[in-house]
């Protein structure tokens, strides 16, 4: 069966002149390989010295249809990524990840930067983690899994439907009482900064 995926480069540059600033822009491609049923995209740059051109800015706009898996991986930029039903594999050093919708299993590193959106669960091992930044998520139904959520130097937002099943272990080495924030009542076991603080939403269920 035909699978459309529609692919566009949006660039920015600079140079010494606009001659030499479109050349260089007109020589950023975007190399498209297949791999089994993996399809690995790849930017390419021409040679030039950094006297003559730059690239400031390349954004890369991909439409798949919604049942597709994903793995993304960014040295500098942001990862957004809209209504798609699939695991997600994304990793960012230094940028943002945004979910808007999606649903499936998670793996969401990043380096430097912010981790949000309003995502669905659909079972898996879910890992969200960032070393700079915080990380603000709306789970939108009641469908429980497992979540990991690191944010080494930031805050952690999570927020759950009313009757969200889950056990909550979680452990905050910040001065900052709310530097984490569960947005439902859950019953603690213990309660103190730089400790580990153990919980039940609704009975119990995936560990968070």
């Amino acid at each position: 069966d035909r699978v459309d995926i529609r692919i566009r480069l949006e660039k920015q540059g600079q140079g010494i002149d606009e001659n030499t600033a479109k050349m260089y822009l007109d020589g950023v491609k975007l190399a498209i390989s297949k791999a089994d049923d993996i399809l690995l995209l790849k930017p390419q740059f021409p040679d030039t010295s950094d006297a003559a051109a730059t690239l400031t800015r390349v954004d890369c706009f991909i439409e798949t249809p919604p049942d597709v898996s994903l793995k993304i991986k960014t040295a500098k930029g942001n990862i957004r990524v809209q209504r798609i039903r699939g695991d997600m594999d994304l990793m960012a050093n230094i940028g943002h990840v945004q979910l808007s919708e999606t649903m499936g299993e998670y793996q969401v590193k990043v380096t430097e930067g912010r981790i949000y959106g309003r995502i669905l669960l659909t079972g898996g091992d879910n890992v969200f983690e960032t070393q700079s930044g915080a990380i603000d998520l709306v789970v939108l139904d009641e469908v429980a899994a497992a979540m990991n959520l690191t944010a080494v130097d930031g805050g952690i937002t999570l927020r759950l439907p009313d009757n969200f099943p889950a056990e909550i272990e979680f452990q905050s080495g910040k001065s900052d009482a709310h530097a984490i924030t569960i947005e439902l009542p859950v019953e603690i076991e213990k309660a103190f900064v730089g400790d580990v603080i153990h919980g039940w939403l609704n009975g119990g269920g995936p560990l968070i």
